[in-house]
């Protein structure tokens, strides 16, 4: 009873607590908010993350946000993986950093990420459209601190209906370290559907900041309300800021990364409200479709595109004040599918302005990281490209094609941008195409922008009409610095608006057809590849009478010009030809004059208008302020009052206005050719009046007291002339050494200046255009040098015109000579003497005797003066289109031989090449051409009987006969060419240039013969009857028939050895102490006569010895000999007859040792007994004496002694070969060894 009693309690309680709640609810009373504990990973159940979401939408409270925490014990990352979504119907905040082990990030963006996330929802199971859904009245809810991944569809879908989501601190798509994509296949294709407004994803404080990827998009919200942020994030890239979470390909064409709706914000300038989006493949990485739209402070980089900006998108800003950080960095997105990518894409949109960004380049504004596009703009309302200050320049650099693109634009502004420059404006960092192209846009304006050291034209124009291209600098870039084609109604530069076009490496402004109505006024064009401005991109135009030809710009006449001074001010006259109509023709100045004669503008010094009756040519003047203009060019602009300028077509710069001279002095040498030292050089010097007027020239008096400023002319000569005289109406004197004025000659301080005074009738009035000639001649020192600078100077009237310069040139204080250069009234004559030398060119063979196979060979070409004026080797430099004339020596190098090179300084030798490539040598195919030359500047200068040496070496080849013909000659000097008569005729192609020389031997020729030849001699010292127990002595001598000397030190060991041979060890044994000092004998045992093979195959009984020189350097001179005792013990019951073989080994040195050398080699039986014509090569053959025999109590027969000798001149070296074949048997053996043991190793 008691209990049925409590039950009915209970009951009535609970019922009463609902009614008291229903109550509330309808009175507008709602439940606080309440913060529910996820302690397990069950999908379900008390505990569970989907319980505390279901008692968070029952407690019924709009209003407050319930907090979802958690506390799993177990430590590490927990991960639940529910079998479907969860849905939010109240606001609740889920908070995975309240799981024991999390921690928040605390590192700003861009760095990387520090947190630690521990609640992991695997969403692999999920089949609903959404992990989370986000729904009815769950406005300002937050998802923080999860891992999200292996989703099926989304991770978060936001209804329209809700507005102030949070999405931060998470990482989705990825594992918990946020470092490795996560996904299931087929599926993650959208991270975040948001249709709700005001959501932020991110966040500046570094805690907020997301790790996303996904296979397809990270956001989309098409429709949606907008007004979203986003700060701080990592998209497409790990928790490291580095590592790529690179999606799915297959998954991406036609998608982008992430849509802006209107009013979103994606980035910004703050601290850490910038974002990283890089590695996507989609078809853009970020992708504006609202009005409104900010994206700022980002770093976009990587990606198959940057940001596209598509036809729904109006007033949207790319970047800002980049002095506040708001500036993108756009780059490195260079593949969009099959089509390059673009940094930045504007396709059918609104209003757009692009500020402050760094696009193709890093964050240092210098790096070049290149979109393919920096900036593509096509069908766009309005584009606006940086601004009138510096933080709002864009620096467009570094792509791989254009820099600007910009087509179909309804109003264009490109201000104050850096394309192809780093961010410090001087750095080069090129766009491989166009700096700037401007298509189809009308009414555009391109201002105050750095275009420069871009791959193709700096600026394009095509198709646009009323273009203002006005305030930049233009330069350095590889074709044109501005190129137009269809362009009207447009003008570059202006009244105080001039651009800089210089130093490209086409014309500076190239103006192609049909464009009309094209002004290009007052700007500073010079230093450009081609024409300063260029109709129809053909070069020079020339005028045409009246007119009348047409083609873009109408091919207007340029204008003819002549100019004097005046005082202070430049009188002009001009002369045009074109339709009748007013013009503007403007007059520019120029440091240097055009080479085409045809010129550019470099500074714009005045302007005048004129008005033309179109009936011809027609003669206008002008002046202009200032008497030190040069090089002055001019060019005519219709004036149109049709136009939105005022102005019409320009023309080309017209011909070079070349200033009127009053006075003008020129000099020149008289024959050339027959200038020698000890001879004399004449120069002619010719005084003309240019006018205008006549001139008395008895006035110019050479007075002492100022002869340089008062004679008609001064030559200021150098040292190594001396003044002989004067022929013509002139009296000159040595005024004085060159330093003595000072200043005025300081570069020229060793010369003479010789002052002429006019010395003719009186009076004599000199008219205009009228000369005067005058002779003047100088002996020519001997041994002195022999090129001559000489200069003429005439300052004679303080009126002269053409004195400007030369009053500036006084008062720099410097050298006037210097200064003036080659105006009218200073001119040089530069002059060579010829002096009639006798050059010689000898080679010596250093070290002959070593002169062998495989060896190197050293060699010593000497160059002599025998007789006449000093040689500068410096002048033989092989400069020029013909080395054979200009080179120091050339030597011929033998078939066989390998240069290795000279190793005398200040010389070398850069040409070596097969006699076949010059035509002179048809005789001498094998041969090698060694150009040699002085690579030093610095004279070098060889007197009368001087002589200089350059040492050479080169190394014989192997198989080499070492039997040489060796040629060299010097060509001559730049003074003198080959004008020796016999090297005239030896290089007449008719015939062989070395067999013609050796006919003819003269002085630069050198010959080289065969080397050493050393024959052999033995002679038998003892009775030509032995016995055993005596000594067979021999006495073998070494003759030297060779022309050079001969070391006996380098016959030292045994391949090298003095000579040696087999003897019979059944009969005889060596006694290895040779009584000759500085003489050993080497005894190499049984078995060694093996060492020749087949070639001793009958020589069982022999062993091989030699003997070697121990002693220090002795010379064996020509025709000298030197001789060895050599002894021999005869063995008891020794067998007879018995024979010694003799070889003098030696060093390789003709060709006849390489015959036995041959024979040994390529022996198949013995043929030791039948070589018998070699004087390298003996046999000595002894038989025993019968009756001395008989007396000992042995039989045996009588002795016969040996051959005396055979020669034969030596190279071979028998010995060599023996211990050759030994020591390749041995290798031979060694490798076997190793191999043998190696495949032993891997079994």
């Amino acid at each position: 009873m008691k209990q049925k009693i409590s039950r009915f309690i209970i009951a009535v309680t609970i019922a009463a607590f609902i009614a008291v709640v229903s109550i509330l609810q309808q009175a507008g009373v709602h439940a606080a908010p309440q913060t529910f504990t996820v302690t397990n990973t069950n999908d379900s159940g008390a505990g569970s993350l989907r319980q505390a979401i279901y008692d968070a939408n029952s407690n019924a409270n709009p209003a407050d946000v319930d907090v979802i925490e958690f506390n799993i014990a177990g430590g590490g990352v927990q991960t639940i993986t529910p079998s479907f979504g969860y849905s939010f119907a109240e606001p609740v905040t889920i908070n995975g950093y309240t799981q024991p082990g999390a921690a928040e990030n605390t590192a700003d963006w861009p760095a990387a990420l520090n947190g630690t996330l521990t609640i992991e929802i695997d969403g692999s199971a999920v089949a609903d459209p959404a992990l989370f859904y986000i729904a009815d009245e769950a406005d300002n809810s937050t998802i923080r601190g999860l891992v999200m991944n292996k989703l099926r569809n989304t991770a978060v879908t936001i209804t329209a209906d809700i507005t102030g989501t949070k999405i931060e601190g998470n990482y989705i798509n990825t594992d918990p370290s946020g470092l490795i994509s996560e996904w299931v296949d087929d599926f993650s294709i959208t991270a975040i559907v948001g249709y709700g407004g005001n959501t932020t994803i991110g966040g500046s404080d570094p805690a907020q900041r997301n790790v996303i990827s996904a296979r397809g998009t990270i956001f989309s919200g098409v429709g949606g309300v907008g007004g979203n942020t986003w700060h701080g994030n990592n998209l497409f890239v790990g928790a490291d800021s580095v590592t790529a979470l690179s999606p799915d390909p297959a998954i991406m064409p036609g998608r982008n990364a992430l849509g802006l709706l209107d009013n979103d914000t994606f980035g910004g300038g703050g601290l850490g409200e910038g974002n990283t989006i890089e590695n996507y493949l989609g078809q853009a990485a970020v992708s504006v479709t609202g009005a409104n739209v900010t994206v700022a402070g980002n770093r976009i980089i990587g990606n198959s595109q940057g940001i596209l900006v598509s036809s729904t998108a109006s007033n949207t800003t790319i970047g800002g004040d980049a002095s506040a950080g708001e500036g993108n960095i756009i780059s490195g997105n260079i593949a969009n599918g099959n089509a390059g990518g673009n940094g930045i894409l504007l396709f059918g949109t609104g209003a757009t302005t692009i500020t402050g960004n760094y696009i193709g380049v890093l964050d240092d504004g210098e790096t070049a990281l290149a979109n393919t596009t920096g900036i593509f703009a096509y069908d766009t309302t309005e584009v606006t490209i940086g601004g009138s200050t510096a933080a709002e320049r864009n620096v467009v650099s570094g792509n791989d094609t254009y820099g600007i693109y910009a087509q179909q634009i309804g109003s264009l502004q490109i201000s104050n941008n850096y394309v192809g420059v780093a961010t410090d404006g001087t750095t080069a960092v090129a766009n491989d195409g166009d700096g700037v192209t401007v298509e189809s846009s009308d009414n555009s304006t391109i201002d105050d922008n750095t275009i420069v050291n871009n791959g193709d034209d700096g600026l394009e124009l095509f198709r646009s009409d009323v273009v203002s291209v006005i305030g930049n600098t233009i330069t350095d870039n590889t074709d044109d610095g501005i190129y137009t084609d269809e362009v009207t109604d447009s003008v570059i530069g202006g009244s105080g608006n001039v651009n800089t076009i210089s130093g490209n490496g086409g014309v500076g402004v190239s103006v192609t057809h049909p464009v009309s109505s094209f002004s290009i006024l007052e700007n500073s064009i010079f230093d450009n590849g081609e024409l300063g401005i260029d109709l129809q991109a053909d070069g020079v135009t020339s005028n045409d009478a009246t007119d009348a030809d047409t083609g873009p710009n109408d091919l207007l006449n340029y204008p003819e010009t002549e100019a004097e001074v005046s005082g202070a001010d430049t009188d002009i006259v001009y002369r045009v030809d074109v339709p009748a109509g007013d013009y503007l023709i403007n007059f520019y100045s120029n440091t240097s004059a055009d080479p085409s004669g045809y010129g550019e503008g470099e500074t714009f010094i005045g302007s005048d208008t004129f008005t033309s009756a179109g009936s011809g040519v027609e003669e206008f003047s002008h002046t202009v302020s200032g008497n030190t203009h040069t090089n002055i060019f001019a060019n005519v602009t219709e004036v149109d009052g049709a136009t939105t300028s005022g102005y019409g077509a320009t023309s080309e710069f017209g011909t070079e206005i070349v200033r009127q001279r009053d006075v003008e002095v020129t000099k020149t040498v008289v024959d050339q050719d027959t200038i020698t030292t000890d001879g004399y050089i004449d120069y002619t010097v010719t005084f003309t009046n240019n006018g205008p007027d006549t001139l008395d020239v008895t006035q110019f008096d050479a007075d002492a007291g100022d002869p340089l400023n008062t004679a008609l002319f001064n030559d200021i000569y150098p040292d190594g002339l001396t003044f002989s005289s004067v022929t013509g109406d002139a009296d000159c004197s040595e005024s004085n050494a060159a330093n003595t004025f000072g200043t005025l000659f300081s570069d020229h301080s060793s010369y003479t200046v010789l002052s002429c005074a006019y010395s003719g009738v009186t009076p004599r009035e000199l008219a205009e255009d009228e000369s005067m000639t005058f002779t003047l001649r100088f002996t020519v020192d001997d041994n002195s040098v022999k090129i001559y600078d000489n200069h003429v100077l005439s300052v004679p009237l303080a009126e002269d015109l053409s004195l400007t310069s030369y009053q500036t040139a006084v008062s720099s204080g410097n050298d006037i000579i210097d200064e003036l250069g080659g105006s009218n009234n200073n001119l040089s004559s530069a002059t060579t003497t010829q002096p009639e030398t006798a050059i010689s060119v000898t080679k010596t063979l250093t070290d002959p005797e070593n002169y062998v196979q495989g060896g190197t060979v050293n060699w010593t070409m000497t160059i002599s003066n025998l007789g006449g004026a000093p040689i500068n080797l410096a002048d033989s430099d092989g400069s020029g289109v013909n080395p054979f004339i200009t080179s120091l020596l050339i030597d011929f190098l033998p078939p066989d031989m390998t240069f290795a090179g000279t190793s005398t300084p200040n010389i070398s030798c850069p040409i070596i090449a097969p006699a076949t490539a010059a035509p002179f040598f048809p005789n001498y195919p094998d041969y090698q051409l060694v150009l040699c030359n002085h690579s030093d500047a610095v004279d070098n200068i060889l007197l009368d009987g001087d002589s200089f040496d350059i040492n050479f070496s080169a190394t014989i080849d192997g198989d080499s006969d070492l039997n040489y013909l060796n040629f060299a000659f010097a060509p001559g000097y730049p003074s003198q060419g080959l004008n020796d008569e016999v090297i005239g005729e030896a290089f007449d192609t008719t015939r062989d240039a070395i067999d013609h020389l050796i006919e003819n031997p003269i002085s630069q020729f050198a010959y080289s013969g065969a080397p050493t030849d050393i024959e052999l001699g033995v002679e038998l010292l003892t009775p030509d009857d032995v016995l055993a127990g005596e000594t067979i002595q021999y006495e073998v001598t070494l003759i030297n028939n060779g022309s050079g000397d001969i070391n006996l030190a380098s016959y030292s060991d045994a391949s090298t050895s003095l000579f040696g041979g087999l003897y019979d060890a059944q009969a005889l044994t060596l006694d290895i102490d040779s009584p000759t000092a500085d003489v050993e004998c080497s005894d190499f045992g049984p078995g060694s006569y093996t060492f020749l093979g087949p070639a001793g195959a009958d020589h069982t009984e022999h062993q091989y010895y030699a003997c070697v020189y121990t002693g220090e350097s002795t010379i064996l001179a020509s025709g000298e000999s030197f001789s060895i005792i050599l002894n021999f013990a005869v063995n008891s019951g020794f067998a007879s007859p018995f024979s010694n073989y003799f070889f003098h080994a030696g060093t390789a040195a003709d060709s006849d040792i390489n015959q036995i050398l041959t024979i040994f080699y390529t022996a198949s039986e013995d043929v030791l007994d039948t070589i018998t014509d070699n004087n390298n090569y003996l046999i000595f053959a002894t038989n025993a004496s019968p009756a001395r025999q008989n007396q000992a109590g042995n039989s045996g027969q009588s002795t016969n002694s040996g051959e005396d000798s055979a020669s034969l001149s030596s190279t071979g070296e028998s010995v060599r070969l023996i211990v050759v074949i030994a020591v390749v048997l041995l290798g031979a053996g060694f490798g076997i060894y190793r191999i043998g043991r190696v495949l032993i190793s891997k079994h």
